[in-house]
């Protein structure tokens, strides 16, 4: 196996080594800024993971949906809402699994036009005896993504994510990846787990493993963490974070 040339091999960063490795030489391009955090923003404007300005919200259930998406509006009770409802520029919609089965995951997203707080019995399009403080945003229209983004890994009933990793995430997981870098390390551990890779790789003191379709990290003969292949798949967003954080 090559390791590619010595420029590859002098550039900083861990992750950018190991995994430089691990790859087969058609992936290997996909790195040429990974590890180049020092030289460079973490993301550009096109790919903003700092703007964390799209709340996914949460459905109750599929009469909400078509109330939603008929009146143009969402509700949810201000209590939920833990950073400024004002920075909240787009809602997408969630559809659960459990309530939608194979059609779950976000389809529909919208602008959102205004705001206010208001008492849950003042929302008139699905009725409510409660007084409990909602905020209401009016949606200047619902409109569907190119993709639907599928469910997985949903870690609580409310979040936030930016429009492009709305826009471009397969799934869910996806849409908590708070920096390039590790979104990058996702996509490549995701090719990975497709294709032909050595059994075992080092550099730097640390050693990535693959056996019995497994990730297995030691730094300095010393074990560091594993990861199957099914990890991955059930938990993609949980599974790259822990390696992220071993390789950084």
């Amino acid at each position: 196996m090559s390791n590619g040339n010595t420029g590859d091999t002098e550039r900083t960063g861990v992750v950018y080594r190991v995994i430089t490795f691990i790859l087969p030489p058609s992936l290997r391009l996909r790195l040429k800024n990974l590890g180049d955090s020092a030289s460079r923003p973490e993301s550009s404007p096109a790919t903003d993971y700092s703007s964390r300005n799209v709340l996914i919200g949460m459905l109750r259930n599929k009469r909400q949906l078509n109330k939603n998406l008929r009146g143009n509006f969402y509700h949810i009770p201000a209590k939920l809402l833990k950073h400024n409802e004002n920075d909240i520029k787009t809602v997408a919609l969630y559809q659960s699994k459990t309530l939608f089965g194979g059609i779950g995951g976000i389809r529909y997203f919208g602008e959102v036009e205004s705001l206010k707080a208001v008492k849950r019995s003042e929302i008139k399009e699905i009725p409510s005896a409660s007084n409990e403080t909602y905020i209401y945003f009016k949606i200047k229209k619902w409109e569907l993504l190119k993709h639907t983004v599928k469910a997985k890994e949903c870690r609580s009933p409310l979040w936030f994510t930016t429009e492009y990793l709305l826009k471009t995430s397969e799934s869910t997981s996806e849409l908590f990846f708070r920096s390039e870098r590790e979104h990058k390390l996702y996509r490549l551990l995701k090719e990975l787990k497709e294709k032909d890779a050595p059994d075992e790789v080092s550099a730097e003191g640390v050693t990535v493993k693959i056996e019995n379709e497994t990730f297995i990290l030691t730094r300095d003969g010393e074990f560091l963490t594993s990861a199957t292949f099914d990890d991955f798949s059930s938990r993609p967003y949980e599974t790259t974070h822990e390696i992220f954080g071993y390789l950084e």
